[in-house]
């Protein structure tokens, strides 16, 4: 196979799910003898240094807040200067800047990955008429669910084939680590006999820690032994934190904040749930299930196409709280159920969202 230069254009390298799709892509093609380079419009930590560490180009653009028209011409420099011949754009801020930077810099292979789709995202007239324009001026279109190809299809009116659905992957056999549930446990001054609730996601509104904090609060009246932790930071952790003082559960409702390596701490969860307003494939609802942790989400999104409800894991819809609030209990007060749950679980994620496949299937694409 010819050598590749690749460049990801994406909005930063943050903890999350896309940016570690990003930087997973970026180490998995470096170790097969790519060069791989990332520009980050926005900040590279605390990412960045994890792929710098593996050899990879990590260049951060500070861009400032609104439209920079500067940006596309910056990046058209870099693309010269280390001679990349294959663009990677993810999502609509590197779609918006990275695909007009590519024809600056006389490149056509051009690969996008739609991630997902923020709330409010319809109402914004000029960036999807933007989007749609330039979807169209690139090679291949990914995205993460068929749900989102869906939705981009019918948004964006572009042929159906040109979009190819490529679920989000994890090193699967990393994230089962039960051997340090006892010790993070004691860490965190979580009692081996607490039934212990998780939830980790970056602390924006369309993830739900509102509603997971209420109904946890219904909850933790009849089963004090329980304890919710929750782990990622973001602009309302301050806010939620208030909340759940509000709320009387200082004792009961920890904060962890961002933790980079997770497959340690997810050990200790005996119960992992999601409550999002939207996903396209959520990388920890993925993870929960390799470390062989029962889950709850919200039926929405690509979270259908990961679950299959009531056997590995369970859906809810959002506006049933009720109904939320009696299945957690059943699988507190049931372990039997829990176990149930997990049935499949690790088999169905090795076949379908293990880090390898994932690879594999970018690499027939960017060949393509």
């Amino acid at each position: 196979m010819d050598l590749l230069r690749i460049l990801h254009i994406t909005h930063s390298l943050n903890i999350g799910g896309l940016e570690r799709v990003v930087l997973d892509l970026a180490k998995g093609f470096k170790k097969r003898g790519h060069i791989v380079g990332i520009c980050c419009l926005d900040g590279k930590e605390p990412l960045g240094k994890e792929a710098e560490d593996e050899g990879i180009k990590v260049i951060s653009l500070n861009k400032k807040p609104g439209i920079t028209w500067s940006i596309p011409l910056r990046i058209a420099k870099i693309i010269n200067e280390g001679k990349f011949n294959l663009i990677h754009t993810h999502n609509e801020a590197g779609l918006v800047y990275g695909v007009p930077a590519a024809f600056l810099a006389r490149i056509s292979n051009i690969i996008h990955t739609e991630h997902g789709k923020e709330p409010g995202y319809d109402d914004k007239n000029a960036l999807k008429i933007a989007e749609k324009f330039l979807l169209k001026k690139v090679k291949h279109v990914v995205t993460v669910s068929h749900d989102l190809k869906k939705k981009i299809v019918a948004s964006s009116r572009i042929d159906k084939s040109k979009v190819l659905v490529i679920p989000n992957g994890i090193d699967v056999e990393y994230f089962h680590q039960p051997q340090f549930r006892e010790e993070k446990r004691k860490t965190y001054g979580i009692g081996q006999d607490d039934f212990v609730i998780g939830n980790i996601a970056r602390m924006v509104p369309l993830k739900n820690h509102r509603f997971l904090i209420s109904i946890f609060k219904q909850l933790v009246r009849d089963h004090p032994e329980l304890k919710l932790i929750l782990v990622g930071d973001g602009p309302i952790r301050h806010e939620l934190k208030a909340y759940s003082e509000s709320l009387g559960l200082s004792n009961s409702v920890i904060f962890l904040g961002e933790i980079k390596d997770v497959a340690a701490l997810i050990s200790i969860f005996d119960l992992f749930i999601l409550p999002s307003l939207t996903e396209g494939i959520s990388i920890t609802l993925i993870e929960a299930l390799a470390a062989r942790i029962p889950v709850i989400a919200s039926d929405v999104g690509g979270n259908s196409e990961i679950i299959e409800n009531g056997k590995t894991g369970l859906l809810m819809p959002l506006d049933q709280t009720q109904s939320w609030i009696k299945a957690i209990r059943s699988l507190v007060e049931s372990e039997e159920k829990r176990i149930s749950l997990l049935g499949n679980a690790k088999t169905e994620v090795t076949k379908r969202f293990s880090l390898g496949r994932m690879i594999e299937n970018y690499q027939k694409v960017y060949y393509n």
